[in-house]
């Protein structure tokens, strides 16, 4: 998009310049009271979030736009992200009026569905999940994190059927795949089919870890790519994930039967209404409700230790 950025005015160029970094993301760019949008950027965000597409600038110089007031900003994130858009939010990191020339900006975070952490982008009793995806011949591994708690899980499973009821029982947001199975069209449909975002990543990402030693080679991949994808996303290169087993003993419920029992969801209107959560949650929290879930869809088999639960 940008090969010769010389007939762009500074303020563009800028623009230029972040969009060249972050190329796969919906770039909000600071100007005053208004995060901007230019390009393709600009009919998307026109498109999605039902406002204005305008242009500025003229001749050569002319490009699509389309912006939002920064005090709005939370709802019309939310509306982005929803629709499955990775978005950078692109910052003045100084006072314009005491800037000696171009403002200095730079983008301070990116926003993608299943990293998002702020309150007004989740739904209170319900986990944000994010999965990275392996597969080795027939196999399928999995990890997935809602990275508000800072803990992720896996699974493993024998083929993709088993792999696709097992992934659905949490519903991430988002699913980092190895560029190497995104040409596989057949399984890309599946999720497109199940309303699950996918995100190519590079299979460098999917790399054996000598740190984590105690999971297998397979759970390593998938753990590595996760890791490295969320430090990214949330400029936090420090920032650690923390490997969980799942409860021992716990029955392994598929998504079909999470269905047919009518868990979650109903039947007849595929709503929460008279479902086992529906009369079990009198939680008051977002968090009771979604540790409530989390049980529910992994139910302990040990006496004892329901007993303890209980």
């Amino acid at each position: 998009m940008f090969q010769d950025t010389s007939h762009l005015t500074p303020a563009m160029r800028q623009y230029a310049q972040f969009k060249q970094q972050y190329p796969n993301c919906l770039l909000l760019f600071r100007m005053g009271d208004f995060y901007e949008t230019f390009y393709e950027d600009a009919e998307i965000a026109a498109r999605v979030l039902n406002i204005t597409l305008t242009s500025r600038g003229k001749g050569e110089k002319k490009a699509p736009l389309a912006g939002i007031p920064y005090h709005a900003l939370d709802s019309y994130l939310s509306k982005l992200v929803t629709a499955g858009h990775h978005v950078a939010l692109c910052e003045q990191l100084e006072d314009p009026k005491q800037a000696k020339g171009i403002v200095k900006r730079g983008v301070v975070r990116i926003i993608t569905p299943g990293t998002a952490t702020d309150s007004t982008l989740l739904e209170d009793k319900n986990h944000n999940y994010i999965a990275s995806i392996f597969a080795h011949g027939d196999t399928y591994v999995f990890c997935y994190s809602d990275i508000t708690t800072g803990t992720c899980s896996f699974q493993v499973c024998s083929s993709e059927d088993v792999f696709f009821q097992k992934l659905l029982v949490h519903k991430p947001r988002e699913c980092l795949l190895p560029l190497s199975l995104c040409v596989n069209h057949h399984l890309i449909q599946k999720f497109r089919d199940y309303t699950i975002h996918v995100t190519p990543y590079s299979d460098d990402y999917f790399t054996l870890s000598p740190d984590h030693v105690s999971l297998s080679e397979t759970e390593q991949r998938v753990f590595s790519a996760l890791l490295h994808y969320v430090r990214q996303t949330q400029f936090q290169h420090t920032l650690s994930l923390t490997p969980t087993s799942l409860p021992s003993p716990a029955l392994q419920i598929d998504h079909n039967t999470l269905r047919n029992l009518e868990i979650f969801r109903n039947i007849r209107e595929n709503t929460s209404d008279a479902t086992l959560l529906w009369v079990l949650d009198m939680t008051v929290t977002p968090m009771g409700g979604r540790l409530l879930k989390e049980w529910l869809t992994q139910p302990l088999t040990d006496t004892s230790c329901i007993r303890e639960r209980h």
